[in-house]
């Protein structure tokens, strides 16, 4: 039987679509990083960051509520 495949960042799922993909996760420190510039007077939005850091707009939106 062969281990699960793991890639960086975390586990290999599938979708309900059948793709696969992997859960990241990111450090406290990363996140406020994302946060502050999200939430500063001049800030970026959280689908202009996304595109800029390669990290879903979803979590980054979720950060910033939180």
């Amino acid at each position: 039987m062969n281990p699960e495949p793991v890639i960086s960042g975390g586990p290999v799922f599938s979708n309900i679509w059948g793709q696969q993909g992997s859960m990241m996760t990111y450090t406290e420190g990363f996140k406020s990083n994302m946060v502050r510039k999200m939430a500063c007077p001049n800030g970026i939005s959280a689908s202009a960051l996304a595109k800029e850091v390669g990290v879903p707009q979803q979590s980054l939106s979720r950060w910033l509520r939180n």
